[in-house]
């Protein structure tokens, strides 16, 4: 089966990624229903691939560290359709261990990740070394749901910019209100339809703490560069007590403070966010355009 990535075969498209002079990004391809395979028929006789052997020519094509799980065909009336266009919502999931901080800060412990964590953790949760307030990370998720100016948990490249022609990228991708700054900064309004922390397990360890793990979980039509690893390193913050719960208003830009002009706002709203790692980080779910959402 011959795949076109955006008008290169992808042996040609790893060639010219191994060299690092581009940046490989996810397109919509064709592939012919009655594709030619393996099959030594010919004209009329030639059978249809059926998908699982469409998906093995893909995968034998990808990296060994990426791999198709399903595949279905789009039907003509969902056409003219493109996987990054056609999106109507995402979800991604950041999973994370921490001890929970105790009332009593008495009991508090430097205890560190290495009495709790697992060999398997590198490359699938973020081992937090610091204890977290859970009910404080809670308020602090919802203080960020919404639609809001999150420039500052941008990374730090993608907060500049020609506001014009962002305004116009978003409007036509994203389909969000967007506000307009004719000064350094261009503004990235987003609506942020979900952001919880969910507790997956929690046991006790020998320190007498209970060690968590649980996910973060954002929803969204769209996420600037770095946003989700920005918000969790926030929600972080908070709950390990280095920023305040009332101080989200600022990473938003929303506090009433007058007496800054808004690249100052931008500037120390940057200064409170940090990013977590990223080995907590997981596309989870994707809707399309007509797609049911989860509540």
């Amino acid at each position: 089966v011959a795949l076109d990535y955006h008008g290169e075969t992808m042996d040609e498209l790893r060639r010219r990624h191994a060299g690092g002079k581009i940046r490989p990004r996810p397109g919509p391809f064709d592939v012919p229903e009655e594709a030619p395979g393996h099959s030594e028929k010919s004209g009329a006789d030639r059978e249809p691939n059926p998908p699982w052997k469409i998906r093995r020519a893909i995968n034998s094509r990808l990296p060994a560290d990426v791999s198709v799980l399903a595949m279905e065909a789009v039907p003509a009336s969902a056409m003219p359709y493109h996987p990054r266009q056609n999106v109507a919502r995402k979800r991604y999931i950041y999973r994370i261990r921490y001890r929970r901080k105790p009332e009593d800060p008495e009991r508090a412990v430097d205890g560190g990740v290495h009495s709790f964590r697992s060999a398997t953790d590198r490359r699938f949760v973020w081992d937090c070394p610091w204890e977290l307030d859970d009910a404080k990370m809670r308020e602090a998720c919802r203080g960020l749901v919404g639609c809001h100016d999150f420039v500052a948990f941008l990374h730090k490249d993608a907060r500049k910019g020609d506001g014009a022609v962002a305004v116009k990228r978003r409007r036509r991708d994203y389909k969000e209100p967007v506000a307009v700054d004719d000064g350094r900064y261009c503004s990235h309004i987003r609506d942020l339809h979900g952001f919880r922390l969910v507790v997956e397990k929690e046991r006790s360890d020998d320190t007498g703490l209970m060690v968590v793990t649980a996910r973060f979980a954002a929803e969204a039509k769209g996420f600037g560069r770095g946003m989700v690893r920005n918000l969790v390193g926030f929600i972080v913050d908070v709950g390990r007590g280095k920023i305040e719960v009332d101080q989200t208003s600022m990473a938003l830009l929303e506090d009433k403070n007058e007496t800054l002009d808004k690249e100052a706002k931008i500037e120390y709203a940057s200064s409170l966010v940090c990013s977590a790692p990223a080995q907590g980080l997981c596309l989870e779910k994707v809707w399309y355009d007509g797609e049911k959402l989860e509540e």
